[in-house]
């Protein structure tokens, strides 16, 4: 049976997890062209020209994923307009690949722009939601832990034996047996 110091612990536990989950969907991204991040000049003149003709800046996708996809849609077009330029000639002195725009840069720049577009209340203050995150959980479980530590040492009769999945050779022989189901 579990006491009241064992259930406000839960609560703790569970408010973090809570707290936790809606983090992912606090916040918004709008990218703007002083946040795109790029330290190749071709390369952010080019994506900069197919955000502004997709109408990437101003628009706030509802999330992460949402942006990611738009930003990918902007990295493609700005792929085929600097493999187009190439094609009429690289400028003198530039290497090949720091003229056209690779598909191995794609991760890079667009993990660079979701940094700099995000804004929100977990950007403004990261420290609240790490305390709030692992702090309630960490004191949660130390709150349900509590009394536990104050039981009487020695056996106690809880039926664990009866219980199929803990009894003895054929409890550990259910647990291996679901383990490839479980991979």
């Amino acid at each position: 049976m579990m006491n009241l110091l064992q259930k406000t612990g839960l609560a703790l536990f569970l408010m973090a997890m809570l707290v936790f989950t809606g983090m992912l969907t606090k916040g918004k991204y709008q990218l703007s062209p002083e946040g795109l991040a790029i330290s190749n000049t071709y390369h952010r003149e080019a994506i900069l020209e197919a955000a502004r003709q997709q109408s990437l800046f101003g628009h706030e996708p509802t999330s992460g994923i949402a942006f990611s996809t738009a930003f990918k849609k902007v990295l493609k077009a700005a792929q085929e307009t600097q493999a187009t330029r190439a094609e009429k000639g690289i400028p003198a002195g530039v290497g090949e690949w720091d003229f056209k725009l690779g598909d191995g840069s794609f991760k890079e720049y667009t993990l660079d722009a979701a940094k700099h577009a995000y804004t929100g209340p977990v950007s403004s203050y990261p420290g609240w939601f790490l305390l709030l995150t692992f702090g309630l959980a960490i004191l949660g479980g130390f709150l349900y832990a509590i009394p536990l530590f104050r039981e009487i040492p020695g056996i106690r009769n809880n039926h664990i034996f009866h219980d199929p999945l803990t009894r003895g050779f054929r409890g550990i022989a259910a647990w291996l047996g679901s383990l490839p189901g479980s991979i």
